[in-house]
Order: structure tokens, then sequence, then C-alpha cells
């Protein structure tokens, strides 16, 4: 599948129908042919991005308790 760098970048701006009108509009092909190709690309795109992993809570929490010390100590300072 050929496509241009603006149908290109236009999926990747995730404006898929602009997109599928530009692509229509270049080659000639049909709406229903340029939908296809865009929809190939895109899924091809997300395919071969790796999905992220699980959130480690641990830092998150760690941070929380050592600022709730820090203003627990602020506020018996006096």
């Amino acid at each position: 599948m050929k496509l241009s760098p603006d149908v290109k970048a236009l999926i990747h701006a995730n404006q898929k129908i602009h997109a599928v009108k530009l692509l229509h509009e270049q080659q000639g092909i049909s709406l229903k042919d340029a939908r296809e190709q865009v929809d190939a690309y895109a899924a091809s795109i997300v395919d071969s991005h790796p999905k992220a992993g699980p959130v480690s809570l641990g830092p998150m929490l760690l941070f929380l308790a050592l600022a709730g010390l820090a203003f627990y100590w602020l506020l018996n300072k006096s």
C-alpha cells in the first residue's frame, strides 16, 4: 500500500476521515477503497506499537507517604 506522507500524517494525527478524502482525491480510487487502505494502515500502526504494561503503584505510594510525613512534620513543628 502506497500512501503519501500527507495521508500518513493525517492518520497519525487521528484525522482518518480527512486521510480517506485526500487518498481518494490523490489516487482517484473509490471512497470505500480509500477507507480500507487508511484503516489497514492505521491498524498496522497500532499493531507495531507495544502496549504499556501495568503501572506500579509503589513509587507513587512512597511519594504520598513521604509528602504526608513532611506535611505532618511542618504542622507540628511549632
